[in-house]
C-alpha cells in the first residue's frame, strides 16, 4: 500500500528498522521535489496506478553484481613510534 501521510525519511527508516548501515543502499526514485518510490519498501499513494490511470510507467530495479563498499578496516603496522603511526587505515579493494 502507498503511503498518504508525509514523513521524513530518516523516521521511515526507523519506522520499518532498516539498520543505519544500509539506509545509504536504499535506491530512491523522486520527482526533483518529493519522494516517489523507497524501492522495496513503500510507493508514494500519489503515483500508485487507479482506475482513472490513462497512462502507466512499469519501472524495474534489479539488483547488479557490484558487491557493496566494506567499511575500512585498522590494522596495526609494523613499526610505528607515535600514536598517530600505530594504525593505517585501508579501504575496500572495490
Amino acid at each position: 500500500a502507498g503511503m498518504t501521510q508525509t514523513k521524513k525519511l530518516k523516521d521511515f527508516f526507523i519506522d520499518i528498522k532498516v539498520p543505519k548501515r544500509l539506509r545509504d543502499q536504499v535506491p530512491i526514485l523522486c520527482d526533483g521535489e518529493k519522494i516517489l518510490w523507497v524501492v522495496g519498501h513503500r510507493v508514494d499513494a500519489r503515483v500508485l496506478a487507479s482506475e482513472d490511470s490513462a497512462k502507466l510507467l512499469q519501472i524495474v530495479v534489479e539488483p547488479t553484481n557490484v558487491k557493496p563498499k566494506r567499511p575500512e578496516s585498522r590494522i596495526k603496522q609494523q613499526g610505528g613510534t607515535d600514536e598517530s603511526d600505530e594504525f593505517g587505515y585501508f579501504g575496500s579493494p572495490f
